[in-house]
């Protein structure tokens, strides 16, 4: 067990002193106060994941003020002043078809 924590340490190490003195590290940009948005990428594939984060928030924009709108009228319309008497309803198909296949066509765009 000591033989394999000491090689554990080792390999950390030497992973962590790699990455410490790599050149990756030389081209990293610093963060700015204030700054909301990536930093400017060193990388292709950091590049990449910003145009990604940038194309899904077209997605999750939208999403979040419909929740909101939907939120609010929920919020209007089902009060207990107006609605003193509750429904009855257990179920509603529609609605649960639509919150089923809406995620799933919102992943497909995503994935597309």
């Amino acid at each position: 067990m000591r033989k394999f924590l000491a090689s554990a340490k080792f390999l950390a190490g030497t992973a962590a002193s790699a990455v410490l003195f790599s050149g990756a590290a030389a081209r990293a940009d610093q963060p700015r106060e204030w700054e909301v948005s990536f930093q400017a990428p060193a990388t292709d594939m950091m590049r990449q994941i910003e145009r990604f984060g940038n194309y899904t928030m077209w997605f999750i924009v939208p999403i979040t003020v419909l929740v909101l709108v939907l939120l609010l009228v929920c919020i209007v319309k089902f009060r207990a002043s107006a609605n003193p008497v509750p429904s009855k309803t257990s179920h509603n198909t529609l609605i649960e078809v639509i919150w089923t296949v809406g995620p799933v066509i919102v992943l497909l765009l995503i994935a597309i």
